[in-house]
């Protein structure tokens, strides 16, 4: 199941729950038929897709430009 992670640099410093919570709004918009879901903490945020066709790389390329500034890692 492709997975997209988004953390910063030290503990705690992961994207906030609401920021966190638009992308995924923007990038379920953008892509519906991903049917994107998230789990959030405070040190990092899990963005999972059970679509077919879907890659860790196609999650990675639709967040990245909502976290500049965060390391933003898809992977199968």
């Amino acid at each position: 199941m492709p997975t997209c992670q988004v953390y910063g640099n030290k503990p705690d410093t992961g994207p906030g729950q609401l920021s966190a919570q638009s992308a995924m709004d923007d990038v379920n918009q953008a892509h519906a038929a991903w049917a994107v879901t998230m789990n959030w903490t405070a040190d990092k945020t899990t963005y999972t897709s059970n679509a077919a066709g879907v890659t860790g790389d196609d999650l990675e390329q639709a967040f990245s430009p909502h976290f500049q500034g965060y390391h933003v890692v898809g992977s199968d």
